[in-house]
């Protein structure tokens, strides 16, 4: 539960919405994933950065120099998950869950370590499916496209 004690604390003050300027930075030049992870191609982080900031529009109308994320900054603060899932505890609220579920990582995540895949293993049981992506971090999607697609689709194919 560490990482959602690091969430809560970075989501205690109001966060107001930072502009940048475009001759500072580029939404490349600020995209961190968090957790880090080395080995997703440029290319990628370069159109996930671009598709979610937006530019800003003077009072004209006109296209300003400076851009924001698309983001709400305060999303994390206002859903809650991370103080729910500490008070309750993560398998159980799997296990609460009104809908099947599916728990898909990557072998080399650095939040969903060996411990935590066994311990999930342990007290989700065996009815729920656990899946591991081979040769992908925690962002599996970014650096396992297909892998990811093929695990999806056996998931679904079976439900």
């Amino acid at each position: 539960m560490e990482i959602f004690e690091r969430m809560k604390s970075k989501e205690s003050k109001r966060r107001q919405r930072r502009e940048y300027s475009i001759t500072e930075c580029t939404p490349k030049d600020r995209l961190t994933l968090a957790p880090p992870q080395p080995g997703v191609p440029p290319y990628v982080l370069e159109h996930i950065a671009n598709t979610s900031a937006r530019m800003l529009k003077n009072k004209d109308g006109s296209l300003s120099e400076k851009w924001v994320w698309k983001v709400d900054p305060n999303y994390g603060r206002k859903a809650g998950f991370p103080e729910y899932v500490n008070k309750i505890g993560l398998p159980e609220v799997v296990l609460n869950f009104q809908t099947r579920v599916a728990v898909v990582f990557g072998e080399h995540s650095i939040v969903v370590g060996k411990s935590t895949r066994q311990y999930m293993r342990h007290v989700l049981g065996e009815n729920i499916p656990v899946i591991t992506i081979p040769a992908a971090g925690h962002h599996c999607f970014l650096d396992q496209p297909l892998a990811c697609v093929a695990a999806f689709r056996s998931i679904f194919a079976e439900w």
